[in-house]
Formats: structure tokens, C-alpha cells, sequence
């Protein structure tokens, strides 16, 4: 006779699985010029488009001349976009930085004089700059009607996860802190740390900007004004991963001032790359002092969508700390998660952890270096009694200090080391916490539980428990232990 049992907290169940049908859905609503999605002439900008979340089941029913020019090989598959802007400028229209998980595109951009009939002139195309999504930055005329139509290259259809297609487009102005008179100020005492607003350099000038060599080439600047009212250590950054900036290659300079914009600007550090290709800079401040930052893209070309710069700042100070959680916990195993900033200091992290919120135990050091972002660590703690419930925090030290994350805890999943029919009923035998009290519980159909007892207490934190009240011709039925 067949017998099912199950176990919990090391639960285990039976279930039934189905095959998913794969079921053809529709064509997207704007597969076909006639279905494109408005882009709205006034923004407000930056506008994204909605998601459209089938790109697999598009056609190319109706579709302009592809931009050959642009991309040679197979296409297909599109979505169409209608934009007519009410003011003459510069635009940028985008797949990237959006919800676009489609991962090689092409675009094409055409005029018609008459609507979805055509005929279709191409006006500008790209295939793919920077990333393989693709983006242009053109001038656009108001009044006039513009086609959008985003196309997945090659023949295969994209698998899931690379399905989803977005547009953002932008009017592209002057940003408003180009120039040292509209530099855009740093509160004086943060709070830190501090996200400046994002700038589009994409046609900054280097007009106003300070005489004197620099660390780099330097092209599209913007400005930000500081006068700390403590002094101190200060991480003044543009990295990438914890902040807005797009451009791929930043530098920015430090100058100390007198006579604000019109007065004497002093070169006190320069950086190129701190953190990648983004420039980032720690250093020491006056208080009551003005300082200019400037940040610059040191690459000639101004990439479509890779021109936005994000200024951070942040006081250095002891590292921050965060308790992520855990993973791949056994019975008798378990692997905390942290993440910590070091702060442009040498720090090391670990975990605090124990039987009680009052831990006792720490982990071996995790080496997290003197980044100025966030550093994900871990460490794994062995030989626990299964069952136990161990309660844990991330902690991280460097010269300024030591910093505690939240405190959480876990349950170790019990071990079952026997289940099997015995002359006097069905035995479980199993190891948890030592002193601990585990509930056991019988069911005939996983939805109504009977309590039957408590398991019996054996040694060095092992446990039994005999169901007398089964025998080998008794019905399937489950088990669960509940401590």
C-alpha cells in the first residue's frame, strides 16, 4: 500500500503539477500604424510611453522601408509611436533607461504626407549606441507628424523576460546650472547624504567654466555650489551606481572661491574616474568656505540619453550598515546577508549572531574595501542544532567607527533522520533544538489537522514520536512538526 507522510517544519508534500499551454495572445494595439500610441506634443517630458508586453506576437503588417543605413540584417516585429511636437527643438527618443527588457533593437523615425497611407520617408534611424537599445537625439519641427516604429532584430522571437518595449521621449534644453551663475546650490548642512537634482548635458557649453589645466578632457559642463557649515571629510561623487549620472565618462574639480562668480576660482583636486569611469573625490572642507563643483563628460561626442549628471554628497563618517537577510539555511547551516558603505574608508564587516537577541557570536571579517557605495557581504555559520532559531545583525567598523544593521532571526528547518512502520505504530525520530517542545500533527487531506502530542524528548537534542493509532493497512495521511 502506497503511504504519503509529511513532515513540517521539514514539511513534506505531495502536489500535483500541470503543463502550462502556451496560449497565442493578440497582436499589441499598436502593431500597426493605425493602432500608434500618441506621444503627447506637450510631454510633459521626459514622457514614457505605456509598456507594451508582447513584442513576440507583432507583425510587420504595414511597415515603412526598415533603415537599411542603420542596421543590414533581419528584422522583425514592430511597434508604432506618433509624435507631433508644439515646439521646434531638440528631442530624444529613447528605448534606454526605460522598461525595455527587449534586448537588441532598431528604430526608425519617418514623415508621411498623408497619415498611416504613406508614403513613409525616413527622416533618422538607429540601431543600437551605447547599449544595444536604441536612441537618437534629432531636431524636430512643430506641427509636423512623426512615426516611431521600434523593431526587434533577427527572426526569432524574443523569449520571455525580453518582451517588454517602452519610449521615453525628452526635449532637450540647456541645462539650468551650465554656467557658474546658475550653479545649483548644496544645502549647507545637508542632511547628508545628498542627491543633487539631474542635469541633461547634452548641449551644456563650457562657457563661465575656471582657467587652468585639468586632469582631463573636458567637454559639457555643469556647476554646484557648496559652503559646508562643518568641516570635515566630504565625498563629492558622480558614480553611476548611486546616482542618476548616465554619462559613461565623468571628471569633475573642486575650487575654492572668493568673490563668488565674478572672483578667483582655486583648483584644489581634480578627478577623472574614482569609482569605474565616474569621478568622485574625498577631502577635507572649511567651514563657512565657498567651493565650486564642476563635472564635465570628457568624451567629445554627447551620447543620445547618456548626457544626464547627478552630483552625491556625503559627509565621511562611519560605514552604513544594512541586514539584508539570509539564505541557504539547512538544519544545521545558515548564510547571513549584509551590505555595507565603507565611506571612502577601510572597513570590514561581519555578523553579530546567537541563540538569544543578545547574540554573543561573531562571524570571521568580510575585507570591503574604501568604496564610496554600497558593498554586499555574507558569511556562513556551521554545526547548529537543527530547529534552532538563531537571531543575527550585520555590523561593519572602520576608522571613524562601527555601525549595527537591523536584527533579524531564522529557523533552522528540523532534520528527520527516521519515519518508518514499527510493530507498535509509526515511528518519527528526528533532531531539533536540545530543550526544545515539538507539537506533532496528522492529516488525511493537508487541510485539517489533528493534534496528536507532543514528541518525546530523547537526548543530545533528538526527538520521537510513536502514532500507535496507525498500522500498515491504514488510509494515506501527513504529518507536520510544530515547535
Amino acid at each position: 500500500m502506497r503511504r504519503s507522510i509529511a513532515f513540517g517544519l521539514a514539511f513534506f508534500c505531495i502536489g500535483l503539477f500541470t503543463a502550462a499551454l502556451e496560449i497565442s495572445a493578440a497582436p499589441p494595439a499598436n502593431d500597426l500604424c493605425s493602432g500608434a500610441e500618441i506621444i503627447p506634443g506637450t510631454g510633459p517630458f521626459p514622457y514614457l510611453s505605456s509598456i507594451t508586453t508582447s513584442i513576440d506576437e507583432a507583425t510587420v503588417l504595414g511597415d515603412p522601408p526598415p533603415p537599411t543605413n542603420c542596421y543590414g540584417g533581419a528584422i522583425s516585429r514592430s511597434v508604432w509611436y506618433q509624435f507631433a511636437p508644439t515646439a521646434s527643438g531638440l528631442y530624444t527618443v529613447s528605448l534606454k533607461f526605460t522598461a525595455t527588457t527587449m534586448q537588441d533593437t532598431l528604430m526608425g523615425i519617418y514623415t508621411s504626407p498623408a497619415g498611416c497611407t504613406g508614403p513613409f520617408t525616413q527622416y533618422v534611424c538607429n540601431d543600437d549606441i551605447g547599449t544595444l537599445q536604441s536612441a537618437v537625439t534629432t531636431n524636430f519641427n512643430a506641427g509636423t507628424t512623426y512615426y516611431v516604429v521600434v523593431w526587434h532584430t533577427l527572426t526569432n522571437a524574443p523569449p520571455p523576460g525580453q518582451r517588454d518595449v517602452q519610449l521615453k521621449v525628452t526635449r532637450v534644453l540647456p541645462p539650468a546650472n551650465d554656467l557658474c551663475g546658475g550653479a545649483e546650490t548644496i544645502p549647507p548642512a545637508g542632511p547628508f547624504p545628498h542627491w543633487t537634482g539631474t542635469a541633461d548635458t547634452h548641449i551644456a557649453t563650457t562657457n563661465s567654466d575656471p582657467s587652468g589645466p585639468l586632469c582631463s578632457t573636458a567637454h559639457r559642463s555643469v556647476w554646484f555650489k557648496f559652503r559646508p557649515a562643518a568641516g570635515g571629510n566630504y565625498i563629492i561623487a558622480t558614480c553611476t551606481n548611486n546616482t542618476d549620472t548616465k554619462i559613461y565618462n565623468t571628471m569633475l574639480a573642486v575650487y575654492q572661491n572668493t568673490g563668488g562668480c565674478a572672483g578667483t576660482n582655486t583648483q584644489i583636486r581634480c578627478n577623472p574616474g574614482f569609482c569605474g569611469t565616474s569621478a568622485a573625490v574625498i577631502m577635507n572642507l572649511f567651514p563657512d568656505t565657498d567651493y565650486y563643483i564642476v563635472v564635465w563628460d570628457v568624451d567629445f561626442e554627447a551620447l543620445p540619453d547618456e548626457t544626464d549628471v547627478q552630483l552625491f554628497v556625503d559627509r565621511q563618517g562611519p560605514p552604513t550598515i544594512e541586514t539584508i537577510g539570509h539564505t541557504n539555511q539547512t538544519p544545521t547551516t545558515v548564510t547571513f546577508l549584509g551590505s555595507a558603505n565603507p565611506k571612502g574608508s577601510t572597513t570590514r564587516g561581519y555578523f553579530e549572531w546567537g541563540l538569544t537577541p543578545s547574540y554573543g557570536n561573531v562571524t570571521a571579517n568580510a575585507t570591503l574595501g574604501q568604496g564610496i557605495v554600497e558593498f554586499p557581504f555574507s558569511r556562513q555559520v556551521i554545526d547548529l542544532a537543527p530547529g534552532s532559531t538563531v537571531y543575527y545583525r550585520a555590523a561593519a567598523q572602520n576608522f571613524f567607527g562601527t555601525s549595527f544593521g537591523e536584527g533579524k532571526s531564522v529557523t533552522l528547518p528540523l532534520r528527520v533522520d527516521i519515519w518508518a512502520m514499527q510493530p507498535n505504530g509509526f515511528r518519527i525520530e528526528f533532531s531539533g533544538a536540545e530543550g526544545g517542545t515539538y507539537e506533532v500533527q496528522r492529516s488525511a487531506d493537508l487541510k485539517t489537522w489533528t493534534r496528536l502530542g507532543d514528541a518525546t524528548a530523547l537526548e543530545f537534542g533528538q526527538f520521537e514520536y510513536v502514532d500507535t493509532a496507525v498500522s500498515t493497512n491504514s488510509p494515506p495521511r501527513f504529518y507536520r512538526i510544530k515547535d
